[in-house]
């Protein structure tokens, strides 16, 4: 009787292991040619199935281990329990792709099967390249401090980066957490800010508030249903999707004094009015209150 055929992606993703795992292979070669070709300061703020290893149906990693971002591990193979980064690595399995030179604080990487020494694709008459936007405000949230953050937390709370988010937290007894900024310039007169939001527990409050220099745009969140803009009187509020333990993308779109909140795209209030408030022009403040665990990324804001 013949010895059982060893899995063959075990040995890499050879012309055998496409034959035998289709669907792992193609998905392994994808996931780690964008780790290849992408810069590591974008790597990490991609999904986070990019930045952590990429394992195989079946594939059980024990307690406490952490592969490093990049690793594929595939179908059949073991990791041993003792196995901690910086070791062999496990059997069949492969360490993150190397970053060509040039790439690790934002090079460019010419297309695969173009050498860099030739031009790259030319203009065809008729077809015009789509226009960049240009955000008047981008914050990555990689540093409180460098990028002009001030934690302003008290009685418990806490702001940090957690994973190139900001990480807001409250714990019982009226802890309060806080990032301000402020900015130089007045917000335009038309503009949207959009951001995610993942409230990963409690059902303490979260607002997000500017001052453009004419208006006040307070976003109040209270889970898991209820949202409003300026919750005082006269607010506009919505009851929503649940979005207790989950990320969802918010979008304020103001033009003048009105504004229309977005969940994921769907409207769930509009033609809101602000109310005017001349005070601290270009100031924006995150902050959190009561007991509550909440991050923030992908802050933008666009002048329309």
């Amino acid at each position: 009787m013949s010895p059982a055929k060893v899995n063959p992606c075990l040995e890499g993703l050879t012309v055998d292991c496409f034959e035998h795992d289709p669907r792992w292979a193609k998905q392994a070669f994808a996931y780690r040619l964008l780790h290849t070709i992408t810069p590591k300061k974008l790597t990490r703020r991609l999904p986070k199935g990019l930045r952590l290893a990429l394992l195989a149906p079946g594939i059980v990693v024990p307690p406490g281990i952490e592969l490093p971002p990049g690793t594929t591990i595939p179908p059949g193979a073991t990791i041993p329990p003792t196995w901690t980064p910086g070791d062999p690595t496990p059997s069949g399995s492969q360490p993150p792709p190397t970053t060509p030179p040039g790439t690790e604080t934002g090079g460019i990487v010419p297309p695969i099967g173009v050498a860099p020494w030739e031009p790259g694709p030319i203009s065809q008459p008729g077809k015009q390249p789509a226009p960049s936007v240009q955000y008047w405000f981008y914050e990555p949230f990689d540093d409180l401090t460098t990028n002009s953050w001030s934690d302003i937390s008290h009685s418990g709370g806490s702001a940090a980066i957690a994973a190139a988010q900001l990480k807001l937290k409250s714990t019982l007894g009226g802890a309060y957490s806080a990032a301000q900024r402020t900015h130089a310039t007045a917000f335009p007169t038309n503009w949207t800010l959009e951001f995610s939001l993942n409230y990963h527990s409690g059902t303490g409050k979260q607002q997000i508030e500017l001052y453009t220099g004419t208006y006040r745009a307070r976003i109040f969140f209270t889970p898991p249903t209820t949202v409003d803009i300026l919750p005082v009187s006269g607010s506009c509020q919505a009851t929503v999707a649940n979005y207790l333990n989950q990320v969802n993308t918010w979008k304020l779109v103001v033009t003048g004094g009105t504004a229309t909140l977005y969940q994921n795209n769907t409207p769930v209030i509009t033609a809101c009015s602000l109310f005017l408030y001349s005070f601290s022009a270009g100031r924006i403040e995150i902050e959190a209150d009561d007991a509550h665990e909440a991050y923030i990324d992908y802050m933008t804001i666009v002048e329309d």
